[in-house]
This record gives structure tokens, C-alpha cells and sequence, in this order.
């Protein structure tokens, strides 16, 4: 009989929804791109627009965060927070 034998008779042949079927990867792809972009976005807005005191601790994340925004080709953006990161050092730096 063999492995074959085994398959013949399981119900896992039985034809699938195509409403359950995965999506092609082309569209998974473009949802994660759509989300990575909205969360790239959002965590800029929450950057500037913090109410956070502009300290050491504030501009070694503004440090840590500008690679992965570059990453994602927010490279304006990614600048902006490694500029006001330098800010804050050289101004607490007396």
C-alpha cells in the first residue's frame, strides 16, 4: 500500500475554500509595507511632538530610532532626529 495508500482516503484532500486560502505573497508584502510606513509615521509624530524633557535619555532614542526609520527610507526624518540628538549633547554637554 505504501504512503500513497494513506492519502487517498484523508479528509485533507478535500477541496479548500478559496476565501481561507492564503493571500498571494505580493499582497502580503504590500499590507506589511502599508503597515511599516503608517508605524514609521506614527513614531516620528510621537518623537517631535513628545512632551518628553529634551534630555540625554530623549536624544539617545532620537539616536537609536533614526537607523530603522533610514532603513525604511524615512532618511529626512532619520537626519532630523540624529540632528536634534547632536543638539541635546553639545547643549548638556557643558
Amino acid at each position: 500500500a505504501g504512503p500513497q495508500g494513506n492519502l487517498q482516503g484523508s479528509a485533507s484532500a478535500a477541496p479548500q475554500d478559496d476565501a481561507a486560502a492564503p493571500a498571494p505573497r505580493v499582497a502580503r508584502e504590500a499590507d506589511t509595507e502599508a503597515r511599516i510606513t503608517a508605524l514609521c509615521e506614527e513614531a516620528v509624530r510621537l518623537l517631535k511632538e513628545t512632551d518628553a524633557p529634551k534630555d540625554g535619555y530623549y536624544a539617545f532614542v532620537l539616536e537609536k530610532c533614526a537607523p530603522a526609520l533610514d532603513h525604511h527610507g524615512f532618511f529626512l526624518d532619520a537626519e532630523e532626529l540624529r540632528a536634534e540628538s547632536a543638539r541635546i549633547y553639545a547643549e548638556n554637554a557643558d
